[in-house]
């Protein structure tokens, strides 16, 4: 069957992605990479080793943890 991966936010860019962008304003990454990926141009890397998301002090904590254990 079909498998269902996700992004992890960890990305390197060519500075090419953004060149339409204005400068000093925010710019949405997901209409940018969706217009790249309809041409072939983005690739990802499949990663199976241990995962901890870190985005709150608690989970900062837990990674801590595991880290410290080896």
């Amino acid at each position: 069957g079909a498998h269902q991966y996700t992004f992890s936010g960890i990305g390197a860019y060519h500075p090419a992605l953004f060149a339409g962008c204005p400068a000093g304003h925010p710019a949405k990454l997901g209409p940018l990479l969706r217009n790249v990926m309809e041409k072939g141009g983005v690739t990802g890397e499949y990663y199976d080793g241990l995962w901890i998301d870190v985005g709150t002090v608690e989970r900062l904590d837990t990674a801590r943890q595991h880290a410290l254990k080896g």
